[in-house]
C-alpha cells in the first residue's frame, strides 16, 4: 500500500483495518500528486499513476488526465460513486480562485472593496426579511448588489455553476441580434434508460444491428446500469445530438416526421384537376365526421377551403407597423412574407439546420388536424408578432438559461459565508480591504456552489468536454463599452484642444447611462492582451486588442464596420505560406494579399502602426462568427436619457471608422452624428439594429406581462416560478 497508509490494526486472522491519518490542516490540492492517491486508494492500488506528478518527463494536463482515467477499460474510475464529483469540485474551485484573483487585480475593484468591507451579515439578514415580505421587489441595497454582482462575475466562468447560465443568455441575445427572433423551439429528451446505444456505452454486450428484446433486461436493471455509468450516459447524449444527425437514414426519418406535422403548402391535399367552389365561409361549416365512408376526400377538401380562406397571407398595415415609411415594394413585410420556395426538405448535417419544403410563398404553416378542428387561421412553427409572442421569446430565453438557485437562497447562503469570514477576521485582521473582499466574494461563491445539485451525467459531460449545450454558431466576445469609452475620451481630447471651449460644450461629452448601468460604467477600462511579435531587434511582447486590430486594418477593409470585422475576420500569425505571398512585408503594408489561384482565404496585412504588423496578418474566416456584446447592453432607441449612449454604440458598431473624429465631429453630439452618417450603414447592419430594438420590445412585453401576473395574484403567492426569471429586477434597461 502507499506510504501514507501508516499502519494497520489486527482484528483477526481474516481482516486488517488500515488507518488513514487525519488532521486539522487542509491538504493542498494544487500540484499535490499524493492527494488523490490517498483519497482513493482502491482506484490507485499501487500508489502510482498520480495526477499532476511533476516527476513525469512529459507534463500532462489535469483535465486531460481525468478524461483518460474515465475512459479506462475496466471502468473503475467511471463507476466509483464519488471520484468524478471530487475532481469536478477541484476543477470548479481552481477556476473560481483564478477569476477571483483576476477580478481583484482590476483597478475598478478598489471602490467595490470599500463597499464590501463595510458589509456585514446583519445587512444581509435585513435584506432577507425584506425579500420575504416583498418577493418581487427590486433590491436597491448598493453593497448587497455589489456583492452579488461580483459573485456572479466569478461564478460565470465556472463550468456547471448556477451563474454560468447567464453567459448563455448573452449568447442567445447575440444570436437574436444577428439572425432575428427564433423561429422554433424544440425540446429533445432522449430516454437513456430505453436506449440500446446508452447500454452499449455502459458496457452491456449488445449487437446494435440486431437488438434482441431478451438482452435489454428490465427497466429497473437498465436504470441501475445507466445510473452507475455517468460517462457512458454523457457519451450517449453527445452521440444522439451531435453524431446521429450525420446518419442519412436518421435525417430522412426526422424530415418525414416534421413534414407529417408541419405543412407549408397544399400539395398533398389538392390535385391539379380538382376545383373547389366555396359555397359558404369554411369556418361556419361543421367539422367533417370521421365515420363517413368518404371522409378522406371530404377532409382534404375541407383543409383546402380553410387554408385558402384563412391561412393565406395578405399584406396590410400590420405588416409595416414598425416601418417609418409607407408600405411599398421596397419595404420588407414584418411577417417575412412572401417566403422562399424550397423544392425539397433538407437538414444540413454540419450545422443541424432544418429547411422545410414549400411550394407556396404566401401560406402560413399549418397542421391539417388542428386547423380542421379549430376552423380558423393558425401558425404552428413561427412566432412572428404580438406582445404575448414577444414576451414568450424572452420567457423561453430566461427559462433555458435560468439559475438553479433562487435569489433569496443565494443571499441566505452568502450570509452564511459572511458569518464564517467575520469569525476569522476576529483573530486575523491584517488583510487589506481588497484581500478581505476577495476572500469574502470567494467564500460566498463557494458556499452557494456547495448547495448546487449536479448529476453524475452532468459532471461527466463537463469533464469529458461535452459541455452542457450545443450551438450551430461560433461566438466572439466584443467588449463594446470599453471601445465606446476610448472613442469618448479621444473625442474629449479633440474638444479640449480646440479654442473657446465653453462649459456648455463640455457637457456634451458626458456618457449617459441608465441608473442600472452606472455601476457597470466603472468597469469600462480598456483591456489588452500581452502577445508576442517579431521585430528587427528580435522578439518582444506588445499590448493588443480588437480595437487596435480594427483601427489598423488594411485599406481595402476601410468600408467594413466593427461588427462585421469581428464576425468575418480574424488575426493569425504569419506562416511559411503567408511569407511566400508577402515577399516583402513593407511593400504590401496595409493591403490585401494576392491569393488568386490558391485555396487560401482572403488575407490582408496590418498598417505599420499596428504593434504586430510584422508578425501577424488578417484572414477571412471560413465560417463567420457571432459577435457577443459584453458590458452594459445597448439601451432602447426611444429612451431620451440614454439616447446619446444608444447613438454612440450604434455608430461604434455599424459605421466604419478609424478615429473618433471619423464617427463624430468635435462640434456634434452623438445623436447628430448618427443622423448624418446613417447612410453609411449597410442593409445587414440596419437589420441587426432593428433586431436589437425588437429584443428590447420582447423584454418590455415580458415585463408588462409579468407585472400583470403579479397584480392578479396579490392574494395568491403561488405564482408559477417559470414565469419569474432569475434576472428579473436586475436589469431594468427596457
Amino acid at each position: 500500500m502507499p506510504n501514507f497508509l501508516v499502519g494497520g490494526i489486527w482484528t483477526g486472522p481474516e481482516s486488517t483495518v488500515y488507518i488513514i491519518p487525519r488532521g486539522n490542516k487542509p491538504a493542498n490540492e494544487y500540484y499535490n500528486p499524493n492527494l488523490l492517491l490517498g483519497v482513493f486508494p482502491t482506484l490507485f492500488p499501487y500508489g502510482c499513476g498520480a495526477l499532476e506528478d511533476c516527476s513525469r518527463p512529459v507534463k500532462i494536463n489535469f483535465r486531460e488526465h481525468l478524461k483518460y482515467l474515465l475512459s479506462f477499460g475496466d471502468r473503475r474510475f467511471e463507476e466509483h460513486h464519488s471520484f468524478i464529483f471530487v475532481v469536478f469540485n477541484i476543477l470548479q474551485r481552481r477556476t473560481a480562485c483564478l477569476h477571483a484573483h483576476l477580478m481583484t487585480s482590476r483597478s475598478y475593484f478598489q471602490q467595490s472593496a470599500q463597499l464590501l468591507e463595510s458589509l456585514s451579515s446583519d445587512d444581509v439578514a435585513k435584506i432577507l426579511i425584506n425579500i420575504s415580505k416583498a418577493p418581487y421587489a427590486k433590491i436597491t441595497h448598493e453593497r448587497i448588489n455589489t456583492l452579488m454582482k461580483h459573485i456572479k462575475l466569478v461564478g460565470g466562468h465556472v463550468m456547471g455553476s448556477a451563474h454560468s447560465r447567464s453567459a448563455l443568455r448573452t449568447k442567445i441575445h447575440s444570436l437574436c441580434f444577428n439572425l432575428g427572433l427564433p423561429s422554433l423551439f424544440v425540446t429533445i429528451n432522449p430516454a437513456d434508460i430505453h436506449s440500446p446505444v446508452a447500454l452499449y456505452f455502459s458496457g452491456v454486450d449488445l449487437d446494435l444491428d440486431k437488438v434482441l428484446p431478451e438482452l435489454l433486461r428490465t427497466s429497473y436493471e437498465r436504470a441501475q446500469i445507466i445510473g452507475t455509468h455517468p460517462v457512458a450516459t454523457a457519451k450517449f447524449f453527445n452521440s444522439q445530438l451531435k453524431e446521429k444527425i450525420q446518419n442519412e437514414d436518421f435525417r430522412e426519418d426526422l424530415l418525414k416526421y416534421l413534414e407529417d406535422i408541419v405543412k407549408e403548402d397544399l400539395d398533398q391535399f389538392q390535385e391539379e384537376s380538382e376545383s373547389i367552389v366555396n359555397e359558404a365561409v369554411p369556418a361556419c361549416m361543421p367539422t367533417p365526421n370521421p365515420v363517413l365512408g368518404d371522409f378522406p376526400q371530404i377532409f382534404r377538401k375541407d383543409v383546402v377551403r380553410l387554408v385558402e380562406w384563412s391561412n393565406i397571407h395578405k399584406h396590410s398595415a400590420t405588416c409595416y407597423k414598425y416601418s417609418k415609411v409607407k408600405s411599398d415594394a421596397s419595404t420588407n413585410c414584418r411577417l417575412r412574407m412572401p417566403r422562399v420556395l424550397v423544392k425539397n426538405s433538407n437538414i444540413d448535417a454540419s450545422t443541424g439546420q432544418i429547411t422545410m419544403r414549400r411550394s407556396h410563398p404566401w401560406i402560413n404553416n399549418f397542421n391539417e388536424w388542428v386547423i380542421t378542428a379549430c376552423r380558423s387561421n393558425m401558425d404552428i412553427k413561427f412566432i412572428w408578432s404580438g406582445n404575448d409572442a414577444k414576451a414568450l421569446v424572452y420567457y423561453i430565453t430566461d427559462y433555458e438559461t435560468k439559475s438553479t438557485l433562487a435569489f433569496y437562497d443565494m443571499c441566505a447562503l452568502a450570509q452564511q459565508g459572511m458569518k464564517s469570514i467575520e469569525q476569522q477576521q476576529v483573530t486575523n485582521g491584517i488583510d487589506n480591504a481588497v484581500e478581505k473582499s476577495r476572500k469574502l466574494v470567494l467564500r460566498c461563491y463557494n458556499m452557494i456552489a456547495s448547495q448546487q445539485e449536479v448529476s453524475g451525467v452532468q459532471v461527466a459531460s463537463y469533464i469529458m468536454n461535452y459541455g452542457d449545450h450545443y450551438t450551430t454558431h461560433a461566438f466572439r466576445n466584443l467588449f463594446l463599452i470599453a471601445i465606446e469609452t476610448y472613442l469618448q475620451s479621444e473625442l474629449a481630447k479633440v474638444r479640449l484642444s480646440g479654442k473657446n471651449i465653453e462649459e456648455v460644450e463640455l457637457d456634451d461629452m458626458t456618457n449617459p447611462l441608465s441608473e442600472d448601468q452606472e455601476e457597470d460604467s466603472k468597469e469600462t477600462e480598456e483591456q489588452f492582451l500581452l502577445e508576442p511579435t517579431e521585430t528587427k531587434n528580435g522578439n518582444r511582447y506588445v499590448m493588443v486588442n480588437t480595437r487596435l486590430d480594427y483601427q489598423h486594418r488594411s485599406k481595402e477593409l476601410t468600408t467594413l464596420c466593427l461588427y462585421d470585422f469581428v464576425g468575418h475576420l480574424q488575426k493569425k500569425v504569419i506562416d511559411k505560406s503567408d511569407r511566400r505571398l508577402l515577399k516583402n512585408v513593407n511593400e504590401y503594408e496595409g493591403k490585401r494579399l494576392d491569393t488568386d489561384g490558391t485555396k487560401m482565404n482572403e488575407r490582408h496585412t496590418f498598417q505599420s502602426a499596428h504593434p504586430q504588423s510584422s508578425s501577424h496578418i488578417i484572414i477571412k474566416r471560413t465560417t463567420p462568427v457571432v459577435p457577443v456584446l459584453l458590458g452594459p447592453q445597448i439601451p432602447r432607441r426611444e429612451r431620451e436619457e440614454t439616447h446619446e449612449r444608444y447613438c454612440r454604440a450604434i455608430l461604434t458598431l455599424f459605421v466604419p471608422w478609424r478615429t473618433a473624429q471619423g464617427l463624430c465631429a468635435f462640434n456634434e453630439t452623438w445623436c447628430e452624428a448618427l443622423e448624418i452618417r446613417k447612410s453609411f450603414m449597410s442593409s445587414s447592419s440596419l437589420k441587426i439594429i432593428e433586431n436589437i430594438q425588437l429584443l428590447h420590445e420582447c423584454k418590455h412585453d415580458r415585463g408588462e406581462h409579468l407585472q400583470q401576473v403579479i397584480a392578479e395574484a396579490q392574494n395568491d403567492s403561488r405564482i408559477d416560478p417559470v414565469l419569474i426569471p432569475t434576472c428579473y429586477g436586475e436589469d431594468q434597461n427596457t
